[in-house]
């Protein structure tokens, strides 16, 4: 009767490590991410921007595919962009900046202050982890 009990210890104990061991390793693989945080700051003639949207655009040319990322712009010219939902972050690779200026009425008196400016750096690459980039709007060349 002792040694079916010891028996019945020894395999409990074993599928508890096995167990244990299989979940470590699937949380291992969690970690690794094809996704990474962008986040910065729009700027003209160095002072924040305060309205509009950031559009970051897949470059297909090099080979980065998938759905544009946005983020809106906040009255200090912080943003962070987005994929489909709030924290899902941008795929890795290389992208086209566009900036988009507040959307006005027809009706509106005038228009936005950085209406026509675009972004002066075309291009960035996101890469894995935290990405702070300054967007600095300057007139269409």
């Amino acid at each position: 009767m002792q040694a079916n009990l010891m028996m019945n210890l020894h395999r409990q104990n074993l599928a508890a490590m096995i167990l244990a061991m299989l979940s470590a390793a699937t949380l291992a693989g969690c970690g690794s991410s094809d996704r990474a945080v962008v986040k910065g700051k729009v700027v003209h003639n160095g002072q924040p921007v305060t309205d509009g949207s950031i559009t970051l655009a897949p470059t297909a040319s090099v080979g980065t595919t998938g759905k544009p990322a946005t983020g809106k712009v906040q009255s200090d010219g912080a943003f962070i962009v987005n994929t489909e939902t709030d924290d899902d972050g941008v795929l890795i690779g290389s992208y086209e900046v566009f900036y988009n200026p507040p959307a006005t009425s027809e009706d509106a008196a005038s228009t936005s202050p950085y209406a026509g400016l675009v972004p002066k750096q075309a291009q960035v690459e996101v890469k894995a982890g935290e990405n702070d980039i300054t967007v600095e709007l300057g007139p269409k060349r």
